[in-house]
């Protein structure tokens, strides 16, 4: 009935919008306000009684964001200058497969007692480290995944696989899992020890880059700690093998040691300007201030390398600015501010045929400048262009609504006057 009522109201008040807008407005009951004036009622005065890890507002202290912070990594290979000791072996799988992966069951056969909910490392047999330029050699440990000790029974080990980081095959090798690697801040190494960089051909090429680990010819015996920067140098063109110099200031890149043996260690390419090749000489950095100084640059004054300058400071030559500077500064500073101009508007031609009717009267309708570039598809006016009449003597700045009409023109008593037909 009410949207019936309002059918009828339309022609009287125009617009059923205005009508609902009006009656919503007067029909939507407010909220009371009597609750201001009433006393103070006793159950207000109820409260609760909150536990010691309650605050006043009802949170549980015990309830927090863990934020996950970076604890160190695992390192993927192991150095070693004497051969690991081997605590077992997997010999068997609950799996089908002949790799095993993540979360699979394995059977582990050891002579040693291995400790129930202990994790072990997984390896395979280990690469020899060696290189021409050394006269030393070690091997190289690749961690495939860790393995969790759950049970034994009959002298047999059960265990799952919880990280894997390559294929792990039945025979694998098991092994004390290695701490994980903190996060070192550079330290300085007592004396500038030369050594040659090794790299493992299972996990690399001939070459490497950032953010792979490589192995060094120099460990304990030498003074070398985790934390000490080794620093490879470019000595010869990438292109053609032609010896640039034979000083060390081309950076070629930075290694942080990580694991220290007696007679090697091994690293981390944290930084790099081209690729690393296989055994190439390396020297321990006793000065480290262009590494704490700031996030590195690729060649250094051996001098004076700590105060060099970044090449966008050496524009600017702490000068005041001139007075022609501050005239610019002050152009461009009113420039936004500069008033428009108020330019007249184009005047209005009329129209060559406009003004000469076929009546012989001027007609008082004027026209803007007819466009002068042909159409291809316009057909040819019997009137004159605009480009074959000579324009007005007088152009208005403004030109009236009506112009008056022009005086009529005088005719020889002789011409014929032309009959209304």
């Amino acid at each position: 009935m009410k949207f019936i009522f309002l059918f009828f109201l339309i022609p009287l008040i125009g617009s059923p919008f205005i009508l609902l807008q009006t009656f919503g407005s007067s029909l939507t009951p407010s909220r009371s306000t009597e609750w201001k004036n009433l006393p103070h009622q006793s159950w207000e005065q109820f409260n609760i009684l909150l536990p010691p890890e309650v605050d006043p507002l009802g949170f549980d202290r015990r309830n927090k964001l863990n934020i996950p912070r970076a604890s160190g990594y695992d390192p993927g290979v192991i150095p070693g200058t004497e051969k690991l000791r081997i605590l077992g072996y997997i010999i068997g799988s609950r799996s089908e497969s002949k790799y095993l992966i993540y979360t699979d069951t394995v059977y582990i056969e050891s002579e040693d007692v291995l400790q129930i909910n202990r994790t072990y490392a997984i390896t395979e047999q280990p690469h020899l480290l060696k290189s021409k330029k050394s006269d030393r050699s070690g091997y190289s440990y690749i961690i495939s995944g860790k393995v969790k000790i759950l049970a034994i029974k009959d002298k047999l080990y059960i265990g799952t696989i919880t990280s894997a980081r390559g294929s792990i095959a039945r025979g694998s090798l098991i092994i004390s899992a290695p701490e994980k690697i903190p996060e070192f801040t550079p330290i300085a190494g007592p004396k500038p020890i030369q050594g040659t960089l090794i790299l493992d051909h299972a996990i690399s090429t001939y070459t490497t880059a950032q953010y792979k680990e490589v192995f060094v010819d120099r460990g304990t015996e030498d003074g070398v700690q985790a934390g000490m920067i080794f620093r490879a140098y470019q000595h010869y063109d990438l292109s053609n093998n032609k010896k640039l110099t034979s000083s060390d200031f081309i950076i070629d890149a930075d290694i942080l040691v990580t694991q220290v043996t007696l007679h090697f260690c091994s690293g981390i390419i944290i930084k790099n300007i081209n690729t690393v090749e296989d055994h190439s000489s390396v020297i321990l950095l006793t000065d480290i201030s262009d590494l704490t100084f700031k996030n590195g640059f690729t060649e250094k004054d051996l001098k004076n390398h700590s105060l060099e300058i970044d090449p966008l400071d050496q524009l600017d030559d702490k000068k005041k600015l001139g007075n022609a500077e501050k005239a610019e500064l002050k152009q461009l500073e009113h420039w936004g501010k500069a008033p428009s101009l108020n330019l007249a508007p184009l005047p209005i031609i009329p129209s060559p045929h406009s003004m000469a009717s076929p009546s012989g009267m001027a007609s008082p309708e004027l026209t803007p400048l007819p466009n002068t570039i042909p159409s291809l598809n316009s057909t040819p006016s019997p009137y004159p262009s605009a480009l074959e009449t000579n324009p007005p003597p007088l152009l208005f700045d403004e030109i009236p609504e009506q112009l008056p009409p022009p005086a009529p023109e005088e005719h020889p008593s002789s011409s014929p006057t032309p009959s209304s037909s």
